[in-house]
C-alpha cells in the first residue's frame, strides 16, 4: 500500500506566521550585519586557521611569553651573578693572614677578640652580611660576630656539607630567631700547609637585598605580575603579593607553594606555560631553575594573571561591539526607511496581483520607475493588458476544445457500441447460416437414401454425376461453409472480446506480481515441462492494479512466450522487474530465447487477426491486441524487443500508483 506523505513541515522560527515582507529583510540584514561583524571579531581574535594570521589573542599570549621568559632569565642571571659575588667576597676574606694563624695561640689574645674584631669590621663595611664566623676545625669551636663568646662547633647539615665539598659551599636559606626575611649561609675553607682545612670563614648573607630586587621589573609585569622564589622543597623564599585563597599570609620557608609552576621550578625545568598559581587563579608563567651547589637548588617563578593580559583585547572588543551598536542603529533607520519605501511598492504589486487572480483583468498598478520594482511594475500591466485583450479568444478557444472533446468522446461511446451491436449482430444470422447448413445436409441425407432405395437398393447404379454431387462436391462445400463460419464466429467472438475489455469497469487493489506470475507458471506447467523450458522468476515488486487485467496480460505474454520456443536449442524464461524512481513506475520484462522475429514484423504483432512467422502453432491473433488494450486501460505502455534466432523481450510498464489511487 503506497501512501504518499502529505505532513507540512513546522514553520521556521525565523519566518514566523506574523512576519511580513518589510519585517524579515530588516531582520536578515540586521542578522547579517552582526554575524559580519562576529565573524570579523573572531578572525581578529582567533585568526585564520591554516595561515599565518594567529589572531590578537595568540599575538598577545606569545608576546607574554616572550617577556615572562626574557624577565626570568634576566632574574635568574642577576641572582646567580650576586650570590657568585658573594661566595668570591668571602672567599677573598679568608685570604687575610690573620686567618692563617691560630689566635689561640698567641699570648696576648687567647680568646679570638682580634679575629672577632677584624670580622666586626667586614660585617660593619658589609650591609648584605647579616654576621661572620671563624670556625676552627680543629678546635671544634666557633668565633662569630653575632655572639661575643667563643661557641663550641655544631655539626649540622650545613658544616658536613662544607666539609664534604671541600671548597666554597653555599647553604639553604633558613630564617635566624631575629630575622624576619631568609638568610643563605656561604662558607670558604682555610687550609693548613699540608692542605687539610684547619678552619673555616662563613658568612650569613642577606637575602632582603636580593629579594627586594625581584619586583624591580617596572611595568612589564602589570599589576598582577609576580615573581616567587622556592627552595628545593617548595616552601617560599620570598614574601608574595597575595595571600592564600583561605586569606592566610605566606609565611617564608614555612609555607609552600602549591602547583605545577614551583614543581617544575625545583626540577629543573625551564619555560613557559598555562597554569593556576597558588590562589587558584588561571596565570601564564615561565619557570627558571637556579642550581646554587650540587646538594640543593632553587625554583624561579615569575607569572601574570590571564585576566590582566587578556584585559585589553576586551576593552577593544567592547568598543568594537559599541562601535557596531551605534553603526546597526544607523543602519536600522536607513535600512527601515529604504525597505517601507520599497515595500509600498511590492504591496501594491501584492494588491494588484491578487485582484487580477480574482479575474479583475482591467487592475493597473501605475508603477512605473528604472529601477527594478519599476520595470516590474510596468511589465506587470503590459501583461494585464495583453492578457486581458487575449482571454476572449482563449475562451472561445477553450469552448471550442470543450465542444470537441464532448463530441470525441461521445463518438468514442457510439463507436463503442458499435463494435459491440455489430459483434452482437453478426452473430445472429451466422447462427441461422450454421442451422440451415444442417438441415441442408439432413436433407441430402435423406435424398440420398430415397435415390438409393429407388434404384432397388443398388447405390452403383446411380448416375455418375448425381454420385459426385451428392457424395463429394455437396459435402466438401459443406465442409467450406462450416469452416467459413467457424472462422467467422471466431473473429466475432475476438471483436465482441476486444469491445468487453474496453468496457469492463476495472477494480484496483494492492498485487502482487510475483505472486501472478506463480499462479500463471503453475497453470502453464504441463507445456512448460513437455517442452524442457527453465522459468527464472526473480522477485517481483507490489503494485496498485486491477488483479484480472494484469492477470490476463501476463498470461497472453507468457503463453506466447512458451508457444513460440526453438526446438533445436533448451528454452529459457526470465521474468523480472525493473523500478523506475523518476516517474514512479514498474516494468514487468518477460524475456525468452525462441524463435524471434524480423524487425519489420514487431509493429504487426499488436494488429488484430495479425500473424507473423511461421504459423504452425494454433491461435487467432488477438492475444497481444487484448495485452495492449489491458495495458493502455491500467495508464501504461507495452512494447517488444526480438531477434529473429535470437529471442524476444516484451516491457510491460505500468504506474507504481494509478492516478487518483494515491490512499489504496
Amino acid at each position: 500500500m503506497i501512501v504518499k506523505n502529505t505532513t507540512q513541515s513546522p514553520r521556521s522560527w525565523l519566518n514566523p506566521r506574523g512576519w511580513n515582507l518589510e519585517t524579515r529583510l530588516i531582520f536578515w540584514s540586521s542578522l547579517l550585519f552582526w554575524l559580519s561583524l562576529s565573524a570579523i571579531l573572531a578572525v581578529v581574535l582567533l585568526g585564520i586557521p591554516n595561515t599565518s594570521f594567529d589572531g590578537r589573542i595568540h599575538q598577545t599570549r606569545t608576546h607574554m611569553f616572550h617577556k615572562l621568559a626574557l624577565v626570568a632569565s634576566l632574574h635568574k642571571q642577576y641572582m646567580e651573578d650576586w650570590l657568585l659575588e658573594k661566595q668570591q667576597d668571602i672567599r677573598a676574606l679568608s685570604a687575610h693572614p690573620l686567618f692563617y694563624d691560630d689566635p689561640l695561640l698567641r699570648a696576648t689574645d687567647p680568646t679570638g677578640q682580634s679575629i672577632r674584631a677584624h670580622l666586626q669590621a667586614v660585617v660593619a663595611g658589609y650591609p648584605e652580611f647579616s654576621f661572620l664566623e671563624w670556625v676552627s676545625i680543629s678546635r671544634q669551636i666557633v668565633i662569630s660576630t653575632a655572639n661575643l663568646e667563643v661557641q663550641p662547633l655544631v655539626h649540622d647539615q650545613f658544616m658536613r656539607n662544607a666539609l664534604l665539598s671541600g671548597k666554597g659551599y653555599m647553604g639553604r636559606a633558613r630564617l635566624l630567631p631575629k630575622d624576619h626575611a631568609p638568610m643563605f649561609r656561604i662558607s670558604y675553607p682555610i687550609l693548613d700547609v699540608e692542605g687539610k682545612v684547619k678552619a673555616m670563614l662563613v658568612g650569613g648573607i642577606r637575602s632582603d637585598v636580593l629579594l627586594s630586587r625581584l619586583f624591580d621589573a617596572g611595568d612589564t609585569l602589570g599589576r598582577s605580575g609576580d615573581v616567587l622564589l622556592v627552595d628545593d622543597q617548595g616552601f617560599f623564599i620570598n614574601m608574595p603579593k597575595y595571600t592564600f585563597p583561605d586569606g592566610t599570609f605566606v609565611q617564608p620557608l614555612h609555607s609552600q607553594m602549591p602547583g605545577i609552576l614551583a614543581r617544575l621550578a625545583v626540577e629543573g625545568h625551564e619555560g613557559v606555560m598555562d597554569a593556576l598559581d597558588y590562589r587558584g587563579v588561571p596565570v601564564i608563567g615561565a619557570t627558571r631553575h637556579l642550581r646554587l651547589s650540587p646538594n640543593w637548588g632553587m625554583g624561579l617563578v615569575v607569572k601574570i594573571d590571564k585576566k590582566e593580559l587578556y584585559e585589553p583585547l576586551l576593552q577593544e572588543t567592547i568598543a568594537l561591539v559599541g562601535v557596531g551598536a551605534m553603526v546597526f542603529f544607523l543602519l536600522i533607520v536607513l535600512n527601515s526607511f529604504m525597505v517601507h519605501r520599497q515595500t509600498q511598492l511590492l504591496k501594491i504589486l501584492s494588491r494588484s496581483a491578487a485582484r487580477f487572480s480574482a479575474d479583475d483583468l482591467s487592475v493597473r498598478t501605475g508603477i512605473h520607475g528604472r529601477d527594478d520594482v519599476g520595470q516590474l511594475g510596468e511589465a506587470f500591466d503590459r501583461m494585464a493588458g495583453r492578457i486581458q485583450s487575449s482571454l476572449g479568444d482563449v475562451n472561445r478557444e477553450m469552448l471550442e476544445h470543450k465542444r470537441t472533446a464532448l463530441e470525441l468522446s461521445q463518438a468514442n461511446d457510439e463507436l463503442k457500441n458499435f463494435a459491440y451491436i455489430v459483434s452482437h449482430d453478426l452473430r445472429s444470422p451466422m447462427l441461422s447460416i450454421q442451422g440451415f447448413t444442417e438441415e441442408l445436409q439432413l436433407d441430402l441425407n435423406e435424398l440420398e437414401q430415397m435415390i438409393t432405395v429407388g434404384m432397388a437398393g443398388d447405390s452403383d447404379a446411380l448416375p455418375d454425376k448425381v454420385a459426385a454431387l451428392l457424395r463429394s462436391r455437396i459435402p466438401e462445400d459443406m465442409r467450406f461453409i462450416r469452416s467459413s463460419i467457424d472462422k467467422m464466429d471466431r473473429l466475432v467472438q475476438a471483436v465482441l472480446k476486444i469491445s468487453r475489455l474496453g468496457r469492463m469497469v476495472l477494480q484496483y487493489e494492492t498485487v502482487d506480481l510475483g505472486a501472478l506470475v506463480a499462479n500463471n507458471v503453475a497453470s502453464l506447467g504441463f507445456g512448460i515441462k513437455e517442452a524442457a523450458i527453465t522459468v527464472q522468476v526473480d522477485p517481483l515488486p507490489q503494485v496498485i492494479t486491477d488483479r484480472d487485467a494484469m492477470d490476463q496480460i501476463i498470461g497472453n505474454l507468457l503463453s506466447n512466450a512458451i508457444k513460440y520456443m526453438d526446438p533445436t536449442r533448451p528454452g529459457v524464461v526470465r521474468i523480472f522487474g525493473e523500478y523506475h524512481a523518476l516517474d514512479q513506475s514498474v516494468t514487468l520484462v518477460i524475456e525468452d530465447n525462441g524463435r524471434g522475429m524480423a524487425e519489420a514484423d514487431i509493429p504487426k504483432i499488436f494488429t488484430m487477426f495479425q500473424r507473423v512467422g511461421r504459423q504452425d502453432t494454433p491461435g487467432d491473433g488477438i492475444g497481444l491486441s487484448c495485452a495492449r488494450t489491458l495495458v493502455r486501460r491500467l495508464g501504461g505502455t507495452i512494447g517488444c524487443q526480438s531477434t529473429l534466432g535470437v529471442g524476444t523481450t516484451f516491457r510491460v510498464a505500468i504506474p507504481e500508483v494509478p492516478s487518483g489511487h494515491e490512499n489504496i
